[in-house]
C-alpha cells in the first residue's frame, strides 16, 4: 500500500513540475532584465565593484551597491543559458525557456529546502520528503492567489531579487534548525561554507540583509535567556558570563559575522541611487502600512486561509501533544509571529517605490508568507506522523481539502507573452535598421517604446542573444 501511495505522490510531483514549467513559459520579459543583463551604464558600477569599495572610499552613489550577487547571478545566467538552449530551439524561444528554467529551478529548490525542514531528512527520494513536497506544492501559486502570496514572481527579475535571494536565507538557517529541532550536530566543515554564505547574503537581494539583522540577534537573545532560565532552574542562581559560553560557539561566530556583514550592507545601501527615484515622508509611509497589510490579506482567499490552518495546527499540537518537539513547535509559532511583526514594522524604513504605494506588496510580504508555508508544512508533517492522534482521518480530510482549494485556484494557464513573442519574431525577420513593431504590447519593457533610441539597450541584448544578425532599433506607435 505504501508503495502505491509513494508512486501516486511521485506522479503528482512530476506532473506539477511539468505543469509549472509549461505555465512559467508564457510570461513576457520584464523591463528591468535588459539593463541588468547587458548591463547598461546604471548597473555597470555594481558589477565592477562587488564589495562596494567605491562607496566606502569615495562615497560614490550608484544603483544597487549592496546587491552584487543577484546582479552577478543574472548576468552570468542570461549571458550563457539562452545561447546554450539555442542548440535545441530558436533564439526567441530560448529567451523564454531560460526564464522558465530559472523560475522552475528556484521554485523547486525552495520546496526541497522546506521538505528538509519538515522531515529532517536530506534524501529527496525518501518517502517523508516526497510527502512533504506534495503538501506544500499547492502554496506556490503561479496564477490563482499569486498577487497575494506568490513566491515566484511573473517578472523574472523580481524572481531573482526576491525568491532566488531568499532561498539562500532558507539555506543559511537550515543547519541551525536541524540542530535545534532534530538534535543533529552541525558539521564543522560547513562552518566555513556558512561564513562564506554570510558574505553572499549581505550583498544579495533587498530582503536578505534585513532578515539576517532581525533573525540572528533574536536567536542569540533567545539562546541566552533560554540557557539562563535553564541554569536558574537547575541551581537557583546563574552567572551571565558562564551562560554566554554555553551558547554554541559556531552559532555565535557565524551569526555575529553575518550581522557585521549585513550592517556593512546597510551602510552601502544608503548610497543606492534607486532610493532617490521617488520618495514620500517616513510618517506617510507608516500611515499607508496598515491598509497595505489589510489589502494583502484580503485581496485573495489564500493568505487568510493559510494563516487559519497554521493556527489550527498550533491548536492541535497544543492540546494533543506534550513532547519536546510539540513544545518547540509552539515556541516556533510565537517567534515566527514576533519576527513577522518586527519585519513588517521595519518595512517603511526601506524606502518607497511608486509601484508599491502601500509599502506592502506580494514581494515585500514574501518572508511572512514563507514563514506561514514553512510552519504549516512542519506542523502538518508532525501531526501526520503521530500514531496516537485519534482524529487523524478528519485531519487528513482537512489537509486534502486545503490542498485541493489551492490547486483549483491555480489550475488555469494564461498565455501572456504571445504578442511579445510575435513582435520579437517580426523584429528578427525584418531587414530594416529601425523597425516598427506591434503596439498592442510592450517588448522587453514595462511600457511601449515610442522612441527608437530608448530601445537601444534591449536591441543590444537581442543581438547578443542572436535574435538579430545585426544591430538595429525598434519603436511602437
Amino acid at each position: 500500500m505504501k508503495l502505491i501511495f509513494k508512486s501516486v505522490i511521485i506522479l503528482f510531483i512530476l506532473f506539477e513540475i511539468v505543469f509549472t514549467f509549461k505555465r512559467h513559459f508564457y510570461f513576457p520579459v520584464d523591463g528591468d532584465l535588459p539593463a541588468i543583463v547587458l548591463p547598461d551604464k546604471s548597473y555597470q558600477a555594481v558589477l565592477k565593484d562587488p564589495f562596494g569599495m567605491n562607496v566606502l572610499l569615495h562615497d560614490s552613489i550608484y544603483s544597487a551597491p549592496n546587491r552584487f550577487f543577484t546582479h552577478w547571478s543574472m548576468w552570468i545566467y542570461f549571458n550563457h543559458v539562452p545561447q546554450a538552449l539555442q542548440a535545441f530551439t530558436s533564439p526567441v524561444n530560448s529567451i523564454y525557456y531560460s526564464c522558465t528554467l530559472a523560475k522552475t529551478l528556484i521554485q523547486f529548490f525552495i520546496i526541497f529546502l522546506f521538505a528538509v525542514y519538515m522531515t529532517g531528512k536530506k534524501n529527496i527520494f525518501h518517502f517523508d520528503n516526497l510527502l512533504a513536497v506534495s503538501l506544500i506544492i499547492p502554496f506556490f501559486q503561479i496564477f490563482g492567489y499569486n498577487i497575494a502570496m506568490g513566491i515566484i514572481d511573473h517578472s523574472i527579475s523580481y524572481t531573482f531579487f526576491y525568491a532566488y535571494a531568499l532561498s539562500f536565507i532558507i539555506l543559511f538557517f537550515l543547519p541551525y534548525y536541524l540542530m535545534w529541532f532534530y538534535d543533529k550536530p552541525i558539521d564543522r566543515y560547513n562552518i566555513i561554507l556558512l561564513i562564506l554564505l554570510s558574505v553572499w547574503l549581505s550583498l544579495n537581494g533587498p530582503l536578505d540583509a534585513p532578515l539576517i539583522l532581525i533573525i540572528c540577534p533574536i536567536i542569540l537573545v533567545i539562546s541566552f535567556f533560554s540557557e539562563s532560565k535553564l541554569r536558574k532552574n537547575q541551581n537557583g542562581s546563574f552567572h551571565p558570563g558562564e551562560i554566554i559560553k554555553r551558547i554554541p560557539y559556531d552559532v555565535s561566530l557565524v551569526f555575529s559575522f553575518a550581522i557585521l556583514c549585513c550592517l556593512y550592507s546597510f551602510y552601502l545601501g544608503k548610497n543606492n541611487s534607486e532610493n532617490l527615484w521617488a520618495t514620500i515622508p517616513l510618517l506617510e509611509r507608516y500611515a499607508r502600512l496598515p491598509y497595505g497589510l489589510y489589502q494583502q490579506f484580503t485581496i485573495k482567499l489564500g493568505p487568510p486561509l493559510l494563516l487559519f490552518m497554521c493556527l489550527v495546527n498550533a491548536w492541535i499540537v497544543k492540546i494533543k501533544f506534550k513532547d519536546s518537539q510539540a513544545k518547540k513547535l509552539l515556541k516556533m509559532l510565537k517567534w515566527f509571529g514576533i519576527m513577522s511583526v518586527i519585519y513588517i514594522l521595519l518595512l517603511p524604513l526601506g524606502g518607497y517605490r511608486s509601484y508599491r504605494p502601500y509599502i506592502i506588496r506580494m514581494d515585500t510580504i514574501m518572508p511572512v508568507i514563507l514563514f506561514m508555508i514553512l510552519y504549516y508544512g512542519i506542523t502538518t508533517m508532525f501531526i501526520l506522523k503521530q500514531t496516537a492522534f485519534n482524529g487523524k482521518k478528519i485531519y487528513i480530510a482537512a489537509v486534502t481539502a486545503l490542498a485541493l482549494i489551492f490547486l483549483n485556484a491555480d489550475s488555469s494557464m494564461h498565455k501572456y507573452n504571445v504578442c511579445e513573442r510575435k513582435s520579437l519574431d517580426a523584429f528578427s525577420a525584418s531587414t530594416e535598421k529601425v523597425v516598427l513593431l506591434n503596439a498592442e504590447c510592450s517588448v522587453l519593457s514595462w511600457e511601449k517604446i515610442s522612441d527608437p533610441q530608448v530601445s537601444e539597450t534591449r536591441t543590444e541584448l537581442l543581438y547578443r542573444w542572436n535574435v538579430t544578425k545585426e544591430k538595429k532599433l525598434f519603436y511602437q506607435k
